[in-house]
């Protein structure tokens, strides 16, 4: 529409200057066209003629194309869940990472570009199972549509492993003394010096999750030396995304024997058999 309405001021301006005789003016548009996102030009001849002469003249319409778009491209990022307290903190973390990036897009040149994202339609990964997202950002103008990704990674943490705690047995004669109070004393000192091992042993091996926290459930249990009896333990593990609350272990104590011993037997006698003339 500009060419034909260029083509047509421009033969409006020959004719109204045109002075002497009575020429025709014609020229050699066809409706030529001319890409427009590639640019070029056009050009129109004119011709003025009469009885007596026949003048050319020419111009020309040029388009100049767009220059292309330029922008800087999209990041990944890479996160550790264990960084995050929660699903709501992943969340964020995600859409300030679209939004940073899109910032930095810095689009220029084309014809007004806009640019624009799928962000809105994206699952964000869980926290606890961690997963990787793609968001793609579209630049569109009037000649061209480009498009560009970036991943968005979430590392879920490891699984929590750990050394299990043992079972421990013990029997009376391993504490025993005439004391009763020191062989209760050495009981309760081995039933605790067990609980400080296992809780050792746990906290010692913990590994993966979010740093887990052990706990237990012992509180102050004890057992009586001269009854036969156990005690078990409960451990916790728990981290930001597991708790483990199955790990037991028992102590188990074996009272001292009955006292056995063999009854004494009656025994009959005669006055007579003191009788000192008696030699009996």
């Amino acid at each position: 529409a500009d060419i034909t309405t260029w083509v047509t001021n421009q033969t409006n301006v020959i004719t109204s200057s045109i002075s002497g005789g009575s020429p025709d003016v014609t020229h050699d548009f066809t409706n030529q066209s001319i890409d427009i996102c590639t640019g070029g030009s056009v050009t129109i001849t004119w011709s003025i003629d009469d009885i007596c002469e026949n003048i050319t003249t020419s111009a020309t319409y040029t388009l100049n194309p767009a220059n292309a778009i330029s922008y800087t491209a999209p990041e990944d990022t890479n996160l550790l869940s264990c960084d995050y307290t929660d699903q709501t903190a992943v969340n964020t973390a995600f859409n300030d990472w679209v939004t940073a990036q899109t910032n930095a897009f810095s689009v220029a040149n084309g014809c007004s570009p806009v640019l624009a994202n799928d962000s809105a339609s994206i699952t964000i990964p869980e926290l606890c199972a961690g997963g990787s997202v793609t968001v793609t950002w579209t630049i569109t103008d009037l000649c061209e549509t480009i498009t560009e990704t970036a991943d968005f990674n979430l590392t879920a943490p490891a699984a929590i492993t750990y050394t299990a705690p043992t079972n421990d047995s013990a029997t009376a004669a391993e504490f025993d003394d005439p004391d009763a109070g020191v062989a209760q004393s050495n009981l309760d000192a081995d039933l605790a010096a067990w609980i400080t091992a296992q809780n050792a042993t746990i906290n010692g091996s913990v590994a993966g999750g979010c740093s887990p926290v052990v706990t237990n459930d012992y509180a102050g249990q004890l057992l009586n030396f001269c009854t036969s009896g156990s005690i078990s333990i409960t451990w916790t593990i728990t981290d930001l995304c597991e708790t483990i609350n199955s790990i037991t272990a028992t102590y188990t104590f074996t009272q001292p024997d009955g006292i056995s011993f063999t009854n004494p037997s009656n025994n009959t006698v005669d006055t007579c058999d003191f009788d000192n003339d008696n030699p009996v």
